[in-house]
């Protein structure tokens, strides 16, 4: 349950809990004009009622929600997990990164369908036992690990970040300021960074897909421009050695 809605069910709550002890229609409570007993419950009340508005509104608008632990490696098993992981971080309350974040989804989702192109076209030109296909869809699945691996990056590193810290207003001046928007502009640059690096892919990606319909003779794969800048591509990558 997001923050406003906490704060509507709260309040609501304490309204319609008020409105069972004081209506005549239900308990109908009167602070004076009853026993000194009944006076001290409705006066006691009223105040329990003051504290836990102000404090269940305090600790709502205001309290620090602890980041949650490391995401485990296994959730990191598929693109469409990858995907999942992404929504379950942007349906949380900080909304700092959502952007980047729904940009990276997309990229995951468009790498999907560039999937499914490629092993239609393969099917068309290879039997599924042929080296050739094989080789091929060996280098498709190297790719989504890399994609892979970079959201799983992202997001271990966003969860280790109190953004809520940072959605605080703060003073616009001072050294603390400059200190946070400089490390809040290091999160932004690398999620940045990131998407650039996956797009990058999606284009080689076009290309193969581009030659490989040209595709005529089997041969002919491996002296494939895109082929080889994959290739390499999957070799430079750090993250995934």
């Amino acid at each position: 349950m997001n923050r406003a809605a906490r704060l509507v069910a709260m309040n609501v709550s304490l309204s319609l809990l008020n409105i069972v002890i004081f209506s005549k229609a239900f308990l109908g409570l009167e602070i004076f004009g009853q026993s000194a007993m009944v006076t001290a419950f409705g006066v006691m009340w009223v105040f329990l009622t003051i504290a836990v508005f102000l404090y269940g509104n305090y600790k709502i608008l205001y309290a620090i929600s602890p980041p949650p632990a490391k995401i485990a490696d296994r959730r990191f098993e598929t693109l469409e997990s990858c995907g999942i992981l992404l929504t379950e971080y942007i349906s949380r309350e900080g909304k700092a990164f959502d952007s980047s974040l729904q940009s990276i989804k997309n990229q995951l989702e468009r790498m999907l369908k560039k999937e499914r192109t490629i092993t239609d076209i393969l099917l068309q030109k290879f039997q599924a036992t042929e080296l050739s296909f094989n080789k091929f869809q060996g280098q498709i699945e190297a790719v989504k690990k890399i994609l892979r691996l970079n959201t799983r990056s992202v997001l271990n590193r966003l969860y280790a970040f109190d953004e809520s810290e940072y959605e605080k207003p703060f003073h616009s001046s001072g050294r603390h300021f400059e200190a946070k928007r400089a490390l809040l502009n290091e999160y932004h640059d690398f999620l940045n960074q990131t998407i650039d690096y996956n797009e990058d892919i999606l284009l080689k990606m076009d290309r193969l897909i581009l030659e490989l319909s040209k595709l005529n003779d089997p041969e002919e794969l491996n002296n494939m421009d895109a082929f080889q800048e994959i290739d390499t591509l999957i070799n430079n990558t750090k993250w995934y050695k």
